[in-house]
Parts: C-alpha cells; sequence; structure tokens
C-alpha cells in the first residue's frame, strides 16, 4: 500500500442500509469447532485482504480491505460464530483498507487506513450497531494505515503505522467521552506497521512489523499507567500482516509474511506473565493480512492474502476455553 497522504474532508454522515443475510446456517457447523485446530466456516461476503475486523456485541464485525486489480472496498458486515452466519450492513461511508478497528459499547470506531487510491487517511469512523448508521468522530492528529489499535477504560490507543514518511513511532488515545485525542503519550521504541497487537491488563502489546524490508521480530509492551515502553521476549518467527487477537490474557498471533516472503499459517502465542512465546494449531491456509478477532470462545480469521490470491474469503475459526 502506498503511504502518502491526501488531505480527506471531514463530514458529519448517516448512512441506513437494510440489513442483508448472506448466509444460511449450518446444522453442523458448530459440532465441528476445535481447541486443537482451525476450522474453515463460511466464507467472508466479500474476498479482501488488510481488513479492519473487531469482536463487538456478539459477533465480528469487517470493515473494508482491498482487492487486486479491483482496490479498497466500502463493505461492511459482521460474521455470528455461534450460527455460521455472515450479515452485510450500512456500508462504510468511505473507501478504505488497512484500518484499525476498536469496539466500546455499542459502538464500532473504524480509525485511519486508506482513501480509494491507497493514500493514508486520518479518519474516526463511529457506527451504532443499534441503529445500523455511520457517523464521523474527530479525525486523528495525522494519517495512518496498516496501524495497531486497542481500547482501554474509555480510551481507544492507535500506535505505530504507516503515515506520510513510513512506518511511524507514535502513540494517540481518543477519548470517547469528549471526542478528542491526545498526543503527549511515549513513542514506540522502534517505527512499527502492520504488527499483531492487543491490550492485557494495562498494556499494549505491539509484536513483529513490516521492516525494510523484512519482518521483524520485536516484541514491545506499554503500561498505560506508567506511560512506558518496554522490550519484551521476540517472536518465534519475525511476520508482519498477521492475524490478532486476545483470547485467555495471552496475545495471539496468526499467520503473516515471513521471512521468506511466503504467508505463514502459523500461530504464535504470547504468554506476558511468563513473557513467553509458544506455538499454536496451523492455520489451514497460510496468510497474511488477515483479519483477526476474538469473539466470546472464538478466535476469528478472516481474509488476507496468499501466494496466488490478494483478497480472499477465507474464514477459519479456533475454539479457545
Amino acid at each position: 500500500m502506498r503511504n502518502m497522504y491526501r488531505r480527506v474532508g471531514i463530514l458529519a454522515a448517516l448512512v441506513l442500509a437494510t440489513v442483508v443475510l448472506l448466509v444460511v446456517p449450518s446444522a453442523s457447523a458448530h459440532t465441528q469447532l476445535s481447541t486443537t485446530a482451525w476450522t474453515v466456516v463460511s466464507p467472508a461476503p466479500v474476498a479482501v485482504a488488510g481488513p479492519a475486523t473487531v469482536g463487538c456485541q456478539g459477533a465480528d464485525y469487517m470493515a473494508g480491505g482491498s482487492i487486486k486489480y479491483v482496490g479498497y472496498q466500502n463493505e461492511f458486515a459482521k460474521y455470528d460464530p455461534t450460527t455460521d452466519q455472515w450479515t452485510t450492513l450500512a456500508s462504510l461511508p468511505d473507501i478504505t483498507g488497512g484500518a484499525g478497528a476498536a469496539c466500546a459499547g455499542n459502538k464500532v470506531y473504524v480509525i485511519g487506513g486508506t482513501d480509494s487510491v491507497g493514500y493514508s487517511v486520518n479518519l474516526t469512523r463511529i457506527y451504532d450497531i443499534a441503529n445500523n448508521t455511520w457517523s464521523y468522530g474527530a479525525p486523528m492528529p495525522g494519517p495512518l494505515q496498516a496501524l495497531s489499535i486497542g481500547t482501554y477504560r474509555g480510551q481507544i490507543y492507535v500506535w505505530g503505522g504507516l503515515g506520510t514518511l513510513g512506518n511511524q513511532t507514535e502513540l494517540w488515545a481518543y477519548n470517547i467521552a469528549t471526542n478528542t485525542w491526545t498526543t503527549n503519550l511515549a513513542p514506540v521504541p522502534m517505527a512499527v506497521s502492520s504488527s499483531g497487537y492487543g491490550v492485557i491488563g494495562g498494556h499494549l502489546i505491539n509484536a513483529g512489523s513490516l521492516g525494510n524490508p523484512f519482518p521483524q521480530f520485536q516484541v514491545y509492551s506499554y503500561s498505560i499507567a506508567a506511560n512506558t515502553w518496554q522490550s519484551r521476549a521476540l517472536l518465534l518467527t519475525a511476520v508482519y500482516g498477521p492475524g490478532s487477537a486476545v483470547a485467555n490474557a495471552k496475545l495471539w498471533l496468526f499467520g503473516g509474511v515471513t521471512g521468506s516472503g511466503v504467508p505463514s499459517n502459523e500461530t504464535q502465542i504470547y504468554n506476558p506473565l511468563k513473557d513467553s512465546w509458544s506455538y499454536g494449531p496451523t492455520l489451514n491456509v497460510g496468510r497474511a493480512g488477515i483479519g483477526g478477532a476474538r469473539v466470546g470462545n472464538y478466535l476469528i480469521a478472516i481474509g488476507g492474502f496468499d501466494q496466488s490470491r490478494y483478497g480472499t474469503t477465507d474464514t477459519e475459526v479456533l475454539l479457545v476455553k
């Protein structure tokens, strides 16, 4: 993705769309889910790489992404892992890929990403689950795509990502109640983008990154209370563009591009209490640019690209207990 910036005007917008059910639930889908193997489930409604995904109110929400030779998308849909069912929702108010997604209450926040031609943007998009409508919040202090994101105690934290000058170190916090951004937080020790990430016990964790040009092993943890970063145990396999999610107080990374340039099917699990990594079940299809999320006891890996496809509908679920 190009990381050039084109200024985008922020206009309040509300979009309402009729909900359309796309997939008939499979009666046997849930008896096949496993804690020891990823299960291929109903495909996403559109083939994308780099969608923004987040678990919220019992579903995994998927926003935007890109398809080779087609461009960036404004598709917005949700996946219910308890019924193996996809539902299309009101389209994003703008076309984007490589954004970050966060959940707070009954709202989904889709932040940053690209415009329709790949320039990084600073948009804060807010989806109201109850009303199936979109609006805009205060824009980020700068344009970012391929960013890391997480929510903690009424704040949405955004760090790293691709800005106007490549990988970034900035850490910003969006106050949901006041619709304002804080910028005077400690920067990430290394410029990062396309990382695995999560929030565990008041700490932001960033794992791996797109390097120049190789993937990185580095892992960093940020204490929200102390406003400080620390280096943590290195990844077992250096990757960029993995899916990621937090489950059982551990950070799970799945897929991503390795040093060989090939999308991986590995799952890497970080235990912050032991500051150690281990391998988990492998994906059925090695991919990068995956949308990763957790919904209840389910880890979900959506879309991405492999060696032959840039943009897939592949969806896999791993049961975690």
